[in-house]
């Protein structure tokens, strides 16, 4: 027997070039399940895959027998084996198996969508399919015991692609789009009214206006389409978009109220009513599938065939925000009013307390959160092989834990295999549900792997905080960036690094090690410990860490972001950047400067039974907290002479953003 690590890529832009959440799902899931065709190959010629532990995976086992895949079964949406991986194999059995079994399940795929186009009678130039879909997988692969061997390997970047001239893609921008119609000064025109009558679409989630696409792109949109006659076995078809998401914590506020307020469900009701009034073929659209709404309303005794309830969960989550119920996002029934919409959108949100008449209801923000284990591969290489079968298991527990962890927090999880973890989820939860996903990790190792110092059992989030409008694709590119170089090498691994978008672009960045922001609070306030893990009534942040402590604090311990110091943390970046202009002035001079400037601030009225001595030293405390928060900090790993590890933390200067991030998430601004 030898020793096969193979690969496939590419993997982040494949992912990454997506317009929509279905596009950025069945880029996910589609790699995982070519990666399940590759290690079938192997193991189908007498060989055994090593890492990542596969026996029980869930979506291995429907691969290799379809009929284990019904509807209950999570490994029909969510991928969880990498595009990486080793196997002990037979000496005569090399990679090229495993570039045979991802190539035919490949083609298998694509000429079922290819077959689909021709019925609906618009034909594809094959020529182009074809040279699009057969040259786009690199394969690399080495025989050896180390596992460098394959990144080295990776190196040579031997597949290199030749370009494509003409109208390009418009979601990849890299492959030519099928229309196959010859250059011309008008072909532009041409091209958007082949697409525009190219009728082979069920809904517009299939296929957009003004979308020219690639064989390779059409591939992951149309893959819900095709599933059931290439896997065998059923997807989904209804995914939440972006703007559902930003509305995920809206809508558990709707469900948790509605029953218990009629004026609050008879809103709702005519609500719903406008909207199939004016909206067109708002009830044809894929029924959403997102488990933990439905959980929730089932649990509040909500019935899908008699409450209404249950049919606003099925909307188009453009519906749920004031600014995007325009007639560019959505098709208006003739003689329809949108400002009816409008108008029933508003009372909706006033009965369920959303501030004045005017209703601010749902947030424009989600959030994308990223984890990767740290230094997993040279980590795995320092072991024998008992020891790495343990290292596997504690890899297996952590990612059997991970969906109910994204569905507790109401995300929607897209991939979790081995160490890694991809969702999309509301915004005031991506914290909470990455902390505990920490957690998850670290038991994993200390009940499976408890030989791995902790120093070394760590994993790193991202946290991408976006308006509903951003272009994911740009997006999850700039998460994979901020991952591995802002929490993982400027941070120090071990950390979670955050960052927020505005329609215009990313406009603040922050980051910190877990130790720091999960920080023990006895120092500061004497209060509860860093597992603490209640959550919030509102933003359902987890208690015991720095940014929801600092959050709560400058709410004046309230869930009430009304009460939140806006004008004080307005003034804040001035102030950092006052502080860095030499050493003007001591740690305990600039507390006091910031506690002096807090306590001049009018938002505040302070408890009038409480002295002028305890009113500073309480606004002391906030302040303290803050400075905690924005306090840059790089993390290290040392070894003295007997080889014991420590982790060394050091400061380095402050981060206003820190500051400016804790109002975002109280105020969705900055």
């Amino acid at each position: 027997m030898q020793t096969l690590h193979f690969t496939f890529g590419p993997v982040q832009d494949f992912v990454a070039q997506a317009r929509k959440t279905r596009d950025l799902w069945a880029g996910s899931y589609l790699l995982s399940y070519l990666a399940g065709k590759a290690m079938l190959a192997i193991i189908a010629k007498k060989g055994e895959i090593t890492l990542p532990p596969v026996k029980e995976d869930k979506l291995l086992e429907i691969i290799k027998n379809p009929k284990k895949a019904d509807k209950t079964n999570p490994a029909v949406r969510i991928g969880s084996l990498p595009n990486r991986f080793t196997a002990k194999v037979p000496d005569n059995v090399d990679g090229k198996v495993c570039e045979e079994a991802v190539e035919k399940a490949w083609r298998s795929i694509s000429d079922a969508v290819l077959n689909k186009i021709d019925l609906h009678r618009r034909k594809i130039d094959a020529s182009t399919w074809r040279r699009q879909i057969d040259n786009f997988w690199d394969y690399q692969w080495v025989l050896g015991e180390e596992t460098h061997l394959l990144d080295q390997r990776k190196n040579m970047r031997c597949h290199l692609p030749k370009p494509e001239s003409g109208e390009k893609c418009t979601i990849c921008g890299e492959r030519k789009e099928l229309s196959n119609l010859p250059p011309s000064p008008l072909v532009i025109s041409k091209i958007n009214q082949w697409w525009d009558r190219a009728k082979f679409m069920e809904t517009r989630s299939d296929l957009n206006a003004g979308e020219r696409l690639c064989a390779v792109c059409l591939t992951k949109r149309w893959l819900p389409l095709v599933a059931e006659e290439t896997f065998h076995w059923r997807i989904f078809k209804g995914f939440p978009s972006v703007s559902y998401m930003a509305a995920v914590d809206w809508l558990i506020r709707l469900i948790e109220a509605s029953k218990s307020n009629p004026d609050l469900l008879n809103a709702a009701e005519a609500f719903i009513g406008e909207v199939k009034k004016n909206i067109r073929d708002s009830s044809k659209q894929y029924q959403i599938e997102f488990p933990e709404l439905e959980k929730r309303l089932l649990a509040n005794n909500f019935s899908r065939k008699q409450d209404t309830i249950f049919d606003i969960i099925d909307l188009d989550g453009t519906l749920f925000h004031m600014d995007a119920v325009s007639s560019k996002d959505l098709e208006v029934t003739q003689g329809g009013n949108l400002e009816d919409v409008k108008r029933a959108l508003r009372k909706l949100n006033h009965q369920l307390g959303e501030g004045d008449s005017s209703g601010p209801g749902a947030s424009p923000f989600f959030a994308l959160l990223l984890m990767d284990g740290d230094k997993m591969g040279k980590l795995v290489s320092r072991f024998n092989k008992a020891k790495r079968q343990q290292i596997s298991n504690a890899l297996k527990q952590f990612t059997d834990t991970v969906p109910d962890t994204v569905s507790k927090h109401a995300g929607w999880l897209i991939y979790a295999g081995g160490d890694d973890v991809f969702a999309l989820l509301p915004l005031d939860r991506a914290l909470a549900c990455a902390i505990a996903c920490r957690r998850d990790y670290c038991n994993a190792f200390a009940q499976e792997a408890a030989f791995v110092e902790d120093a070394h059992a760590t994993i790193s989030a991202a946290i991408e905080y976006a308006h509903m409008k951003t272009p994911l694709g740009p997006l999850i590119k700039d998460a994979h960036r901020l991952l591995d170089e802002v929490a993982k090498e400027h941070t120090g691994r071990d950390s979670v690094a955050c960052r927020v978008w505005k329609r215009g672009g990313p406009i603040l960045t922050w980051a910190q090690p877990w130790e720091k922001i999960l920080y023990d609070q006895e120092n500061i306030s004497g209060s509860a410990q860093k597992d603490n893990m209640d959550i919030g009534k509102d933003f359902s942040e987890i208690r015991g860490n720095i940014i929801s402590d600092v959050r709560m604090a400058f709410q004046h311990d309230s869930d009430d972001p009304a009460k939140f110091s806006s004008k004080f943390f307005y003034k804040l970046r001035d102030l950092f950047d006052f502080a860095k202009n030499g050493d003007l002035f001591s740690a305990a001079d600039f507390c006091d400067l910031l506690t002096a400037e807090y306590l001049a601030n009018r938002e505040h009225q302070w408890d009038q039974e409480l002295t002028t001595e305890e009113i500073r030293e309480n606004a002391a405390a906030r302040v303290k907290k803050l400075i905690l928060l924005c306090t840059k900090f790089i993390r290290r790993i040392k070894t003295d002479e007997t080889k014991d590890l420590s982790v060394e933390i050091t400061q380095n200067g402050y981060q206003a953003d820190g500051a400016l991030l804790v109002r975002f998430l109280s105020q969705k601004e900055v």
